[in-house]
């Protein structure tokens, strides 16, 4: 069930030219169609003219037909649904820590970029997995994971936050996921 993206070197920048896009996290094919890859990443913090979008055009440039690259990126949500243009937790009311281990899920894409040998192209893959929180109580480094995954939210900027859906939630999700931690221990 993965998605597939074709990104194609133009005369700036590589520009979605052709897509399979059936389960999106954030984002409409609709509007990204044609787009470059700055075009595409307007709006997401630090993209643009920072280091993540310098580091992203130089793996494009890069990328060798045999080598294909990987990396995961992660998001909340309240369901399993897979269809989800619209990131995090907007509309979601999480006032108690509780009722927040009971109802997230993390929803994990694991992303793949390779070099197609005829055409030059960059096919962009993404699969989507989605396991609820309180599934961290049972794995064996249950207790890592969401303390790895707490770091990872507070070391958020409040930019990074709202583009993420869950500004409003961040307290309430870290002490959700102390609570995993702390039945893990």
């Amino acid at each position: 069930q993965e998605d597939l993206v074709l990104m194609r070197r133009g005369d700036d920048e590589y520009r979605l030219v052709a897509a399979s896009l059936c389960f999106p996290s954030s984002w409409s094919l609709v509007e990204k169609f044609g787009g470059s890859m700055s075009a595409i990443h307007e709006g997401v913090p630090d993209f643009n003219g920072h280091r993540m979008g310098l580091m992203v055009q130089r793996i494009f440039e890069r990328l060798e037909e045999d080598k294909p690259v990987w990396r995961l990126n992660w998001s909340l949500y309240t369901d399993t649904e897979l269809h989800h243009p619209v990131s995090g937790l907007r509309d979601e009311v999480l006032c108690e820590p509780d009722l927040a281990f009971e109802q997230l899920y993390v929803r994990v894409e694991k992303q793949t970029l390779r070099r197609l040998p005829k055409s030059g192209d960059v096919l962009f893959t993404i699969r989507v997995h989605h396991d609820p929180i309180h599934s961290l109580l049972k794995h064996p480094d249950g207790g890592q994971l969401a303390q790895a995954l707490k770091t990872q939210l507070l070391g958020l900027t409040e930019e990074q936050l709202d583009y993420k859906g869950i500004k409003a939630h961040a307290s309430t999700i870290a002490q959700a996921l102390d609570m995993v931690a702390e039945e893990r221990v």
